[in-house]
């Protein structure tokens, strides 16, 4: 599989998905989190400000 790329849509969704992973490291505008079962070489997660997708 590759890089795994998860999108959040602010910071603070981005930080409660990462909080269920070991966190490789933390940016201003993404988390990295290290490599786990799931994500095989990892996965990066940014963030959006604002709603990403509505009605």
């Amino acid at each position: 599989m590759g890089l795994v790329l998860l999108l959040a849509e602010k910071p603070s969704q981005a930080k409660a998905y990462a909080d269920a992973f070991t966190v490789k490291s933390r940016q201003k505008t993404h988390i990295e989190l290290a490599n786990s079962k799931l994500f095989l070489q990892g996965a990066i997660i940014p963030w959006g400000v604002g709603h990403l997708v509505e009605l």
